[in-house]
C-alpha cells in the first residue's frame, strides 16, 4: 500500500516551493507534495522559436510570452529537489528564407537547478525559423542521460511541422525505445489542422490567450510531476473482486512498450493491494489468466487512486486417466490441447492428472491419444472444477514376419474408413498405444506382387490390456 509523507521528515525545498506557489495561486499549489514522487524526473522544454513566434499575441508577441512563462515555470523547478529540466530549441539559428530543417539544438543540457541558465539561455534567443519538430523530437533521444528516470517531453509551439516530416512516428520512436513518455503539447494558439496532427504525438493544452498559456504549462508540468495510485480489481462471476495472484502486464498504448509487471495481491483489509502508477501514458494492460484478459487505452486521473475493473472468472480445468494402465509414463506423454477465444486458438497444452485455472467459458479439448478425443464444448464454471476423464489405452503388440505396408483404421459413421497410424516397415515389431474400440489393420507384405494379396483383420482393444498381432 503506498504509505503518506510524515510531516517532520518533509523536504523543506518543497516547504518553500509550497508556500511561495501557494500565494500565486497556481495549479501546483494543489496538494503538490502527492506530485513530488521518489523517482528523478527529468523534463525537456522543446521550444518553437521560429519566425511567427513573432507574431502579437496579447500584450506582448509569443515570444515574449513564451519567454517570461518558461523562464519562471524554470526557477520554480529549480526549487524542488529530484527534478531536471534542460531547453532544446529549434528555429532560432537561420532565417526563414533559409528555410533550415536542421535548425535545431539543445541549448541547456540536463541539470538540476537549471533555472537560471534557462532564464539566460532565453534572453540571448529571437525566433527567425521554419518548424522543423519531428527532427527535435527525434534528437531529443539523445538529450536523454542513461542513467533511469521519469523521462517527459514538453513541447511548446505555434504552428504544424515545416519540413515534409512525420513527428508523430518520432514520437512514436521515442516511446518504442522507451526513452520518454508520450509527450505534452502546449499549444499557442494553433490553428485547427494544426491541433488534429498533434493528437496523435501526445496530450495537447491548446491556449488560445497568454493567460490561459501560464495555466496550460502549468497543467502539463504538473500532468508531469503528478502520480497516481491504483488498484486492479479481478471479478469474479459476480462481479465482486475475489480473484488474485495473477501476473498483470503494463504496456504503453501508443507503442505497446512494456512498461511494468506486477503480480495481483490482495491487501490485509481484503482489497486489492494499492500501486503506484504514472498517469502520464495511457496503458493497455494484460491480466494473464489462461487465455489473457486484455483490456486497452486506459487513462489514469493525476492525485487521485484509480480502479480499474476486470472480469476475470476461473474454473479448473482436470484430466484424469482411468482404469489399468500399463505404463504409468503414459500420464506424462498424453497432452490435452485446450482451444478456447474467438478463433479457437490454442490457449494451452495440459498434461494428464493436473489441474489448471482457465477462464470461466467454452473450450474445445484435443486430446492426444489414439484415436484422437475431441470435446467440442467444455464448459467451465466459476469456482468449480471440469473434471475429463479419459479411458486409460490397451496396447497393441505387432510382430511382423516380414517387412509389409500398412497401416491401423477406424469406421466413422459406421461406414467411413480413416486411418489413425501408418505401420514403420522397417520394424519387426511394433507397439502401439490404442484407446479402447474396434480396429482394423489392413497391410500387405512388402515381397507380395498383387493387390489381392492385402489382408484385412478387425481387432478390439480392451483398457489396460494387450492384444498381439502376429503379421
Amino acid at each position: 500500500m503506498m504509505k503518506k509523507n510524515k510531516f517532520p521528515i518533509f523536504n523543506y525545498s518543497i516547504i518553500i516551493l509550497l508556500i511561495s506557489i501557494f500565494y500565486c495561486n497556481n495549479i501546483f499549489a494543489q496538494n503538490f507534495y502527492t506530485t513530488y514522487g521518489k523517482e528523478l524526473t527529468r523534463i525537456l522544454f522543446v521550444l518553437d522559436a521560429s519566425g511567427s513566434m513573432q507574431s502579437k499575441w496579447g500584450k506582448d508577441s509569443k515570444w515574449e510570452t513564451a519567454q517570461r512563462v518558461l523562464a519562471d515555470i524554470s526557477d520554480t523547478l529549480s526549487k524542488v529537489g529530484n527534478i531536471e529540466t534542460a531547453l532544446r530549441v529549434y528555429g532560432h539559428q537561420h532565417i526563414m528564407i533559409e528555410k533550415n530543417c536542421d535548425d535545431t539544438k539543445l541549448e541547456v543540457p540536463f541539470a538540476k537547478n537549471n533555472g537560471s541558465a534557462i532564464r539566460k539561455k532565453l534572453l540571448a534567443i529571437q525566433p527567425k525559423g521554419i518548424t522543423p519538430i519531428a527532427l527535435s523530437l527525434e534528437q531529443a533521444i539523445n538529450d536523454f542521460p542513461q542513467t533511469p528516470a521519469r523521462n517527459v517531453i514538453i513541447l511548446i509551439t505555434d504552428g504544424a511541422e515545416s519540413c515534409f516530416r512525420d513527428p508523430c512516428e518520432a514520437a512514436y520512436q521515442l516511446q518504442l525505445q522507451g526513452i520518454t513518455l508520450k509527450p505534452l503539447i502546449v499549444g499557442i494558439d494553433l490553428p485547427e489542422e494544426a491541433r488534429e496532427s498533434y493528437e496523435c504525438i501526445g496530450k495537447l493544452f491548446n491556449s488560445k490567450t497568454d493567460y490561459e498559456f501560464k495555466d496550460h504549462i502549468e497543467r502539463a508540468v504538473y500532468r508531469a510531476l503528478a502520480s497516481a495510485t491504483l488498484q486492479v480489481e479481478l471479478l469474479d462471476d459476480k462481479n465482486m473482486p475475489t480473484q488474485t495472484n495473477l501476473n498483470m502486464s503494463f504496456y504503453d498504448a501508443s507503442s505497446n512498450y512494456l512498461l511494468k509487471n506486477y503480480y495481483h495481491t490482495m491487501g490485509k483489509d481484503g482489497k486489492p493491494d494499492t500501486i503506484d502508477i504514472d498517469p502520464i501514458p495511457k496503458y493497455n494492460i494484460v491480466v494473464h489468466t489462461i487465455p489473457p484478459v486484455r483490456v486497452d487505452n486506459i487513462e489514469f486521473t493525476p492525485q487521485k487512486n484509480n480502479i480499474v475493473r476486470i472480469p476475470t472468472p476461473q474454473g479448473f480445468l482436470d484430466f484424469q486417466l482411468t482404469g489399468s494402465i500399463i505404463n504409468p509414463s503414459l500420464k506424462d506423454k498424453i497432452k490435452c490441447i485446450v482451444k478456447g477465444g474467438e478463433y479457437d486458438q490454442i490457449v494451452n497444452v495440459q498434461n494428464f492428472n493436473t489441474s489448471e485455472k482457465y477462464l470461466a467459458g467454452k473450450y474445445q479439448l484435443e486430446i492426444l491419444t489414439l484415436p484422437r478425443t475431441i470435446i467440442k464444448d467444455a464448459t467451465i464454471t466459476h469456482g468449480k472444477t471440469k473434471t475429463i476423464n479419459i479411458p486409460a489405452p490397451g496396447l497393441l503388440q505387432i510382430s511382423k514376419t516380414d517387412p509389409a505396408w500398412g497401416g491401423l483404421f477406424i469406421f466413422e459413421s459406421g461406414w467411413k474408413v480413416k486411418k489413425i497410424y501408418e505401420l514403420k516397415d522397417e520394424l519387426k515389431l511394433e507397439s502401439i498405444y490404442l484407446q479402447p474400440g474396434k480396429y482394423r489393420i489392413i497391410y500387405r507384405a512388402k515381397k507380395s506382387k498383387s493387390m489381392h494379396q492385402t489382408i484385412d483383420k478387425e481387432f478390439e482393444i480392451v483398457s489396460g490390456q494387450t492384444v498381439n498381432l502376429k503379421l
